[in-house]
């Protein structure tokens, strides 16, 4: 599964949404992501690979911390 946050990686940051399928080492998904943006920009957001929304993975990897892709900076007009 891939858990989508708001903001950087931290135990504290919010779960936007998640894949309902699990993903298999070597496979991808495409996610669409509808969001209300809260408050000033800039925005950030981060996405998790084996994660199930509370940072702990269902599956056994050989590398374990190589799953996280973060975009920031992120203003209104960069976002369509």
């Amino acid at each position: 599964m891939v858990a989508l946050l708001e903001g950087i990686v931290s135990c504290t940051s919010p779960v936007v949404t998640m894949t309902t399928v699990p993903l298999l080492p070597g496979a991808s998904t495409l996610v669409t992501l509808d969001v209300a943006l809260m408050g000033d920009p800039p925005y950030a957001f981060v996405a998790v690979v084996d994660d199930d929304g509370t940072g702990v993975g269902t599956i056994t990897e050989c590398v374990e911390d190589n799953g996280e892709a973060a975009i920031d900076g992120l203003d209104c007009a960069l976002v369509f």
